[in-house]
């Protein structure tokens, strides 16, 4: 089974269109599933999936089940609430002190399962572990280093971040326990303990809990996600989390919720290309896009609309807007007469060469994405649809992921369909810096990187930075995306984030 995908870089466009692909292992046709545990039967133990090829270490666990299990096993300094801000968890404080360093102070008293301290030095080791890890490192890039002074852990930043706490939630693991043996798992503090003789977890006496809703969670070895999906279907488990990145929708009536995902869809642009250097034309594209059917339709309900270069929960950016949810033809259509008004000079690299310039014509861009998924293709279809309206032609042209990755290296392309996971404190950086991973076409030289730049020192206010972005917009955001949790009926109160899948499921209610 695939691993959740946390890495903060470009990845393949996920979607789902009217006839985007559903699973074809349907789930049970009542709200509970169809096996020989009734809800009745759902007391003290909740059965749970779980890949005993690979390891329960979140660091090095190569499966979606495992690594969401080890949300069970390890507490963190900090949790994120669903607004994307910091709540102190395992940290007492956690402040900025200067631009580039953020000091954390433990809780007294807090403690690992086996009744040991939790101290400074494991923070640090388990941050060295996050650093090196594909499943946290892109949440800690801009943390440079961390060291114990005074009892505190410092962490100095790589550049300044007003945000950098959100960050904190890399598992807190004990000193000299990590291992990457199949079936086995570190020690932490979380409020489960495991156990490798019977596959199980038990609470932890030691994590501060009142009355967990589960005394037990069994687990339940299975290798492949149809085994999942069975598993659900049969009643042998009673909860699953898929963060659909693949494009595949399970089919179920039993309970179910959407989940919020910091993974953005936007629309790349080579603004190294004639007409495309033009921020009115960029702009013309922007307010054309119908985000709000873009949600609805490519991703049958599952996403929000982008309305901002920020997800639309997060708390700093409430009520700010860089673009409509749904078109603005009235306003496109002015700034795509403005755009093909001016002339526009193409690039040369002889410099003899006579500059090439075109006005009044829109010629026909090409817009690549990867190959291999209905749900990609079907939102690159209706990208092309509603371009098509304000008289932009526009071919879609599906290609392999390593061709995709070569012509985007290459600037050989016009639009492009990106995706990118951000981290909890919604660093852009990734965009606006040169060679970052979803630079591809971004102009890290002009108004809106200087911008970003001065909103993490503290030198200009958000919405500044959100009109810089809408008058240059360098790149066009489309959608965040969302996962879906479904769980056994009994189970009555659930409020799954990404960043915790089991958020609420241990509560008595």
């Amino acid at each position: 089974m695939r691993v959740a995908a946390w890495i903060a870089c470009v990845l393949l466009l996920c979607g789902m269109a009217a006839g985007c692909r559903q699973n074809p292992s349907s789930l049970s046709s009542d709200t509970t599933p169809s096996g020989t545990v009734s809800a009745a039967d759902l007391t003290d133990t909740l059965s749970l999936g779980f890949n005993p090829e690979d390891t329960l270490n979140p660091y090095a666990a190569k499966t979606q089940l495992n690594l969401y299990l080890s949300h069970l096993l390890y507490d963190t300094l900090v949790k994120v609430d669903a607004g994307f801000m910091p709540t102190l968890s395992l940290a007492k404080t956690a402040d900025l002190t200067d631009s580039t360093h953020l000091t954390v102070s433990l809780k007294p008293g807090a403690v690992f399962s086996d009744g040991s301290g939790i101290t400074p030095q494991d923070v640090v080791y388990s941050f060295e572990k996050a650093k090196g890890s594909a499943n946290y490192r892109a949440f800690v890039s801009n943390f440079q280093s961390a060291a114990v002074k005074k009892g505190a852990v410092v962490f100095t930043l790589s550049s300044p971040d007003p945000y950098a706490a959100a960050c904190l939630i890399f598992p807190i693991m004990k000193r000299g326990t990590d291992t990457d043996k199949p079936a086995a798992a570190p020690l932490g503090s979380g409020p489960y303990v495991y156990h490798a003789d019977t596959l199980s977890l038990t609470v932890n006496p030691k994590a501060e809990i009142q009355k967990a809703r589960f005394t037990t969670v069994s687990l339940k070895a299975m290798v492949s996600q149809a085994e999942v999906l069975q598993a659900f279907e049969s009643g042998n488990i009673h909860y699953f989390y898929d963060d659909l990145s693949d494009g595949s929708i399970p089919r179920t009536t039993a309970s179910q919720t959407t989940v919020d995902q910091n993974q953005l869809v936007y629309l790349g642009m080579n603004t190294g290309k004639p007409l495309l250097s033009s921020p009115e034309f960029r702009r013309a594209i922007a307010l054309t896009l119908d985000r709000t059917a873009i949600a609805s339709s490519a991703y049958t309900g599952r996403a929000r609309p982008a309305v901002t270069p920020f997800h639309p929960l997060w708390q700093p950016a409430a009520g700010l807007t860089a673009l409509p949810a749904s078109p603005d033809s009235d306003t496109a259509e002015t700034l795509l007469k403005t755009a093909l008004d001016q002339p526009v000079t193409t690039p040369t690299d002889d410099a003899t060469a006579p500059a090439v310039a075109t006005a009044g014509t829109v010629p026909t861009l090409t817009l690549l994405y990867p190959a291999g998924n209905s749900c990609r293709e079907a939102a690159a279809k209706l990208i092309t649809r509603q371009l098509a309206l304000i008289g932009i032609p526009v071919t879609a042209n599906a290609v392999s992921y390593n061709d995709y990755l070569a012509r985007l290296s290459a600037g050989d392309y016009d639009l492009y369909l990106g995706e990118i996971r951000l981290a909890p404190n919604m660093n852009l950086q990734v965009f606006f810096t040169a060679g970052g991973a979803a630079s591809y076409g971004v102009p890290t030289g002009g108004n809106t990187a200087g911008q970003y730049a001065a909103l993490r020192r503290g030198e200009t206010a958000l919405p500044d930075f959100v009109r810089a972005f809408s008058e240059e917009m360098p790149y066009i955001p489309l959608v965040f995306k969302q996962g879906m949790a479904a769980y056994h009926r009994s189970i009555s109160y659930i409020t799954p984030s990404s960043y915790n899948v089991f958020d609420g499921i241990l509560k008595w209610q």
